[in-house]
């Protein structure tokens, strides 16, 4: 379950449509310690859910795309589960924004940020700009209601 933290601001929602299904935060579970960034990337992916589900698209977009930066520049046991994280983040964004009706300007968005990122992780998210990155429940109408 994602625990979800209130937005600092609030803002009526916006004009647009619920266009899929977010998919949640990996957790990370082990003995190892987290990585120091991850409390950063979960407060932000939690503020970004949270206002997804409030109708606030655009605030969403904007606090997914930030749950994605800085990439993690230390090693951790957890390097997998946080790219994975890392990169859903980036799929969540990309949904905000076309929820908000902003797909031009998320796509340009998206893209910028990718200038910092590793060339696996540029791929992954090139994929998803594309349309061609599927995850599980991406298309499940039983699940559409989650996102409203």
């Amino acid at each position: 379950m994602v625990l979800v933290a209130a937005m600092g601001c609030a803002s009526p929602p916006q004009q647009g449509r619920a266009v899929g299904v977010l998919l949640p935060l990996p957790i990370l579970s082990g003995t190892a310690p987290a990585p120091a960034s991850w409390p950063q990337i979960k407060r932000r992916f939690d503020d970004g859910v949270q206002a997804y589900l409030s109708g606030n698209y655009g605030i969403a977009a904007e606090a997914f795309l930030s749950a994605t930066q800085p990439p993690p520049q230390e090693r951790t046991a957890y390097d997998d589960i946080v790219y994975v994280g890392r990169e859903l983040a980036y799929r969540n964004a990309w949904l905000s924004f076309e929820a908000a009706g902003r797909s031009e300007e998320g796509r340009q968005r998206i893209t910028a940020y990718l200038g910092a990122e590793e060339p696996r992780m540029v791929e992954d998210v090139r994929r998803i700009l594309d349309g061609t990155e599927s995850y599980p429940n991406d298309n499940d109408p039983a699940l559409e209601s989650t996102t409203r």
